[in-house]
Formats: C-alpha cells, structure tokens, sequence
C-alpha cells in the first residue's frame, strides 16, 4: 500500500509476560480503535489489530487494518485490535496445591534453651527443673516468574505443618502478598525433668528438638478483579517454605564435679 514499505533491523516483541495483563480482541472498522487500545508504535495512531489473514497494524490516519497477505500488504476496513485492562485492580492468589512428592527436605538438631542446676551440699538430692521456651514456625512463599515480583494482594493459603512424620496443609488463612508472602507464629514448650542430684555435683539440662526445613512447589490461581464483573485469571507457579522445630524434648545434658574442696 502506498508503494513504499521500510525494514528496520531494531524492533520490540510484544510479550505479557506470566500472561498477567488481561488482554482482550475487540471488533472495531473504519479506523476506530476501543478504549485502552496497544499500540503499535508509540506516539503514533497506529495499533495492534489483527483479521483471518493474521496480525497487522490499524492506522486511524488511514482508516484501515494492514495485514501482508502473500507478500504484499493488503488493507481491510473490518478488524479486531488489542486491548489491555487498565486501572486499579484486587489481586487475590488462591487455589493453592502443593507438591508434597517433590519436597526438598533439611533437618538439623538444635538445642532450644538450657539451665545448669547445681547441688552444692553435702548429701544428694531431688531437684525438678522446668525449661519453658518459645519457638517460631515460618512460612514463605514465591512466585516463579519475575514479573510476579511487582504484585500486591492478598494469598488465601493453607499454611503447611509437620506432624512427625509428615508436612500436611492446616486451615485456609489470608496472608498480605507485597511481591511475595511471609507467615510465622510462636509455638510454646514447657517441660519438667527430675534430678538426683548427688553431693558436690553440677548438671546442665536441655529442651533440644529437631529444626526441620522444606521446600515444596506448588501450583495457584492469580485472580485480578477490575470490578467489570470479568476477573481475569492466570495459573501460576511457585516455592512454598517452611521451617518448624519439632520432637522437642529435655533431659540431663552433662554433669560434673564441682572445683573446691567441700566443707562437709
């Protein structure tokens, strides 16, 4: 058309990446292009449209769709063209299924907390020591894909827990997503330990248990409400993680003569 057609070896590709933009084809003739119409190139009229032949550009200045059609590039007055949703929209990630057979596990033995009980008489005795300490469980999750790393929202998730033998989901519970998500509560643990303490000895009991780490993919639904009453959703893909300190448990440590001659 117009006998003159220019190549360019520098070019964009236009690519939704994720497919997080919500795209849509829109009739349109004659020139006219819809709302929040793509463009083709910027700062001109000219915008992504297509027909049955394939993709083209529809120029509003000439009133037509452009498409090559056997090499040659023929217009047409009756189109689609690209458009993208705009606007303020609530994103949700839901739907969450984890991967528990591709789990990637790490444990390691850790000591809690510890006191040193000490019996500095001359005749031995009974002594009950209680150990009472806090421990954190920690939940995070993330999206594979970049482009993920700019959303905010809210992830209705089930957080994992190990039960001694198994990572299990645990009740539906709403979590802020700012690119990613992060979760955690305090677990309490109290326990007693009966010493008999003999003469001029000291002992250190312990609460020790096992940290045990994993990561687990998992599957969700990313849902972006623009309140037109057609949410746009995407299937996507992550990494939950988790940590948890379990089989906690207290019992004597070591025990030692104390220095110093006794005066019994």
């Amino acid at each position: 058309y117009g006998g003159v057609e220019l190549k360019y070896s520098k070019f964009k590709v236009l690519v939704n990446r994720g497919k997080l933009e919500a795209l849509r084809w829109v009739d349109d003739s004659f020139g006219g292009v819809p709302e929040n119409a793509v463009e083709g190139c910027a700062f001109t009229d000219i915008y992504v449209g297509r027909n049955h032949y394939g993709l083209g550009k529809v120029s509003k200045e000439q009133r037509a769709l452009f498409v090559v059609v056997d090499g040659k590039e023929v217009w047409y007055k009756w189109y689609q063209v690209l458009t993208v949703k705009t606007g303020p929209a609530n994103i949700t990630i839901s739907g969450v299924l984890y991967n528990v057979s591709a789990a990637v596990e790490h444990g390691e033995d850790v000591t809690v907390t510890k006191t040193t009980v000490k019996n500095e008489g001359c005749r031995g005795t009974r002594q009950d020591v209680s150990l009472e300490e806090a421990t954190e469980v920690e939940h995070d999750w993330e999206l594979d894909q970049d482009i993920f790393s700019t959303v905010r929202g809210v992830l209705e998730v089930s957080p994992l827990a190990f039960d001694g033998i198994r990572w299990a989901a645990t009740g539906v519970t709403n979590v802020t997503w700012l690119g990613r998500a992060s979760a955690g509560e305090y677990v309490e643990h109290t326990h007693k330990v009966e010493l008999e303490m003999q003469p001029r000895m000291a002992c250190t009991v312990a609460m020790v248990g096992r940290r045990v780490d994993v990561q687990i993919p998992f599957t969700a639904w990313l849902s972006r409400d623009f309140s037109d009453g057609q949410p746009h959703r995407v299937a996507v893909t992550g990494v939950s993680r988790s940590q948890q300190v379990v089989g906690v448990r207290a019992d004597v440590e070591l025990c030692w003569a104390l220095p110093g001659s006794a005066q019994c």
